[in-house]
């Protein structure tokens, strides 16, 4: 059997099962469809290919109706969903640098994205593209990142931080 390196760690989704009690789904009904409980998302080192984790969203999203299920979950992602690398990055001299060390070291998180760095004087951009073909429910994830990065960046550059523009 050939191993699916498109795995990421779970550590972003460990809320899942608490935004869908709050939107009253059966969490524990539609987790044990697939092949997961709560105590799975207990372990931060648990990991989830793309495909699976697509597949759980859609249908999350098809058992709640809520279009912006990956959001509610971003909002809560932290560096410490990163693990030794968000650890690295709080670490870091600057947000450049911590920029840099996530740029390089994200594929210890993530095997299915292709993430995008890039940095100047003034501004910083971050590009975060799923290459695993025919992944479900891609937007969800991609609402996830977005939401995600943006907390990333706050967390490094202080309460005040604004994103220019989110796409």
């Amino acid at each position: 059997a050939q191993r699916d390196l498109s795995r990421h760690v779970a550590r972003p989704l460990r809320v899942l099962p608490e935004i869908l009690d709050r939107l009253g789904v059966d969490a524990d009904g539609l987790l044990h469809e697939a092949g997961l409980t709560r105590a799975w998302f207990d372990d931060p080192e648990n990991v989830l290919s793309f495909t699976s984790g697509g597949r759980l969203f859609r249908r999350c999203v098809e058992a709640s109706g809520c279009a912006h299920l990956g959001t509610l979950v971003g909002q809560r992602v932290t560096l410490s969903a990163l693990g030794a690398v968000g650890v690295l990055m709080q670490a870091s001299p600057t947000v450049a640098h911590a920029l840099e060390v996530m740029g390089r070291h994200f594929h210890v998180h993530d095997r299915g994205a292709l993430l995008t760095v890039e940095v100047d004087h003034r501004w910083a951009r971050l590009g975060y593209r799923v290459i695993v073909p025919g992944v479900e429910a891609v937007e969800q994830i991609y609402q996830l990142a977005a939401v995600a990065g943006g907390n990333f960046l706050r967390a490094l550059c202080g309460p005040g931080w604004r994103p220019h523009s989110v796409e």
